[in-house]
């Protein structure tokens, strides 16, 4: 209930501030900011709604809305090779991803990225590929119940994985094998990057660079532990924008929620939520950090 409220507040300001965005006509500046999906579902009557979902037809509005108005998609390596050669950000620019690697990643986001020509990056939890049930980290209870089609709660499989990554507008990136906490325990963290490196390797048959961290935890000690086997970048879930050339073992990504429209996302884009958010809680919280990572999976 509590968290209900929370993202309820979020979505009401958010709403807000693009009003008066659209009052005073003001038009996109450069920078960039990664939006975080994780599921993309339609809704089944009289089933709980999906947690972390954002239906189809407000997926493609959302992008189309980005797009309409002169953003530009990039891709993660884009950002990484800018931001190993320092360069300044030139054009209002977004980046999509997607967690966990839910299979209605590949029915009905990919469809859409591909008609608007929008690249993404999809995390996967490489312990769960090709299985039959849902993620055991998935807190949504219409997981198998009937009326509700698989894709909406099953695990991407290998073959739809490959058939994404040839068409060139898919990223595939890690997101651990397992999905556990690692906080604490970077051996066990290294483990488990390489085991899902082995697998994403066989099957994809390509290099994977990068990592998005589970549940957002990260830290130096996880970070160097990422480095470790060879990462180049780890995405947190800190609900900030990118700043290049910057950590990218520390950068945020933007919340997707299904609330959201083209015009709260640029908001948030154009900077005006985050400026207002850390005012906001300098005066109401002086003694709390400047940042927090919104822990989602």
């Amino acid at each position: 209930m509590i968290e209900r409220f929370h993202q309820l507040r979020h979505l009401l300001l958010l709403r807000a501030i693009a009003g008066v965005r659209s009052v005073v006509h003001a038009r996109p500046r450069p920078g960039l900011g990664i939006l975080m999906y994780h599921r993309i579902a339609a809704h089944v009557a009289r089933m709980p709604v999906p947690t972390y979902n954002v239906r189809p037809e407000r997926f493609r509005r959302q992008l189309a809305g980005l797009l309409e108005q002169g953003r530009r998609p990039w891709t993660l390596q884009r950002i990484l090779a800018d931001a190993r050669q320092r360069l300044a950000i030139a054009e209002p620019a977004f980046a999509v991803t997607f967690d966990d690697g839910y299979e209605s990643v590949y029915t009905e986001a990919f469809p859409i990225l591909k008609e608007l020509g929008v690249p993404a990056t999809v995390f996967l939890a490489t312990a769960y590929l090709d299985s039959e049930a849902p993620f055991p980290f998935d807190r949504w209870r219409g997981g198998r119940c009937p009326g509700v089609p698989p894709a909406a709660w099953r695990p991407l499989r290998a073959e739809q994985c490959r058939e994404m990554l040839a068409s060139g507008l898919i990223e595939i990136g890690t997101h651990t094998n397992t999905h556990e906490d690692f906080r604490g325990r970077p051996a066990a963290f290294v483990e488990d990057l390489r085991r899902s490196l082995a697998e994403l390797h066989a099957v994809v048959q390509a290099p994977v660079t990068s990592l998005a961290f589970p549940f957002g935890f990260a830290g130096s000690e996880l970070a160097g532990a990422a480095r470790q086997v060879g990462l180049q970048c780890g995405l947190t879930t800190a609900n900030e924008l990118c700043v290049l050339p910057g950590d990218p073992f520390a950068w945020g990504r933007l919340t997707v929620t299904d609330g959201d429209t083209a015009a709260t996302l640029a908001a948030q884009l154009d900077g005006w939520y985050e400026k207002l958010r850390a005012g906001w809680r300098r005066l109401a919280y002086p003694w709390a950090p400047r940042t927090r990572p919104d822990q989602t999976p």
